[in-house]
């Protein structure tokens, strides 16, 4: 369990982690579908830990909470993190690295979780492409905090 794992128990470092591994898993297995589909969960979870991070600092109180279907829009939620990494002092700057600023042009925010009750539809290149992303955005973010010893 993470340090910043909420009172709930949802702990989004260990989650974008389990979910990067079980997509890797599934991309190995030609299953492209599943594949991009938790990925799309690892940014999420890996954006989710740098709100989570920041809502614990003393300027935390202009986090959103992201709850119901607001709660998987990845490109909200990474418009709101760029907002606050230009804020002074924000811990959110430390981690809203390149990989986190370029989200925005990446076929990722296509994402939903409404794809788990669409028939298979994804090709391996596009489920790569999102495997790839997610995969670089768990290391900037996750594999950083980890580094300084914020989770």
């Amino acid at each position: 369990m993470s340090k910043i794992a909420k009172p709930n128990g949802d702990d989004y470092p260990a989650a974008a982690e389990k979910h990067l591994l079980d997509s890797q898993t599934l991309l190995g297995a030609r299953r492209a579908d599943g594949a991009a589909y938790l990925s799309g969960y690892v940014v999420e979870c890996s954006l989710k830990s740098i709100g989570e991070l920041e809502r614990r600092s003393a300027s935390g109180s202009q986090i959103p909470e992201w709850k119901g279907s607001d709660g998987h829009r990845l490109g909200s939620i990474q418009s709101d993190l760029a907002t606050l990494a230009t804020i002074a002092g924000s811990k959110t700057a430390r981690y809203f690295g390149p990989v986190c600023a370029s989200l925005g042009s990446s076929a990722i925010l296509g994402w939903k979780p409404e794809q788990r009750y669409q028939q298979a539809s994804l090709s391996m290149p596009t489920a790569e492409s999102f495997v790839h992303v997610a995969d670089d955005l768990f290391y900037e973010v996750i594999g950083q905090m980890v580094l300084n010893g914020d989770v």
